[in-house]
């Protein structure tokens, strides 16, 4: 009840969603993902949505990207890019092989100590940073 949209995410959303395939993936519940992104008025932008409730395991560990890849059979592993706010994002997107963006606009990461060397660091979804995510699936 209490997210709020970061600066910019819908329009990004709405720029990306013509390209590419979009998902979300939480460790939060079912019912309060859907309920959270149908409030804030993302869900038509998104073609999966899986909490918890969804994957046999939680991030770190990669079961629930792997649920969502198989959802799209026609999209090579290498095509893949996760976007994530936490070292358990990034953990998850290692382990199952995908390339990984952070995101950090309120905290921060120390991705470096951690080994992860994310291929962007975002910290707006601004149009720049809607092309550099294209760029990265060649599009």
């Amino acid at each position: 009840e209490q997210s709020v949209l970061e600066p910019y995410a819908l329009e990004a959303l709405e720029r990306l969603e013509p390209y590419c395939e979009l998902a979300v993936l939480t460790n939060n519940t079912d019912y309060n993902l859907k309920e959270n992104l149908g409030r804030l008025g993302l869900l038509p932008y998104l073609s999966c949505v899986a909490g918890r409730d969804s994957v046999p395991r939680l991030k770190p560990s990669p079961d629930g990207l792997l649920w969502v890849a198989a959802h799209y059979p026609d999209i090579p592993p290498e095509r893949i890019v996760t976007i994530g706010d936490a070292m358990n994002d990034a953990q998850a997107a290692q382990a199952a092989g995908f390339a990984f963006v952070s995101y950090n606009n309120s905290r921060m990461e120390d991705w470096e100590t951690n080994g992860v060397q994310p291929l962007l660091r975002l910290t707006r979804w601004d149009p720049p940073a809607c092309r550099q995510i294209l760029a990265l699936l060649g599009d």
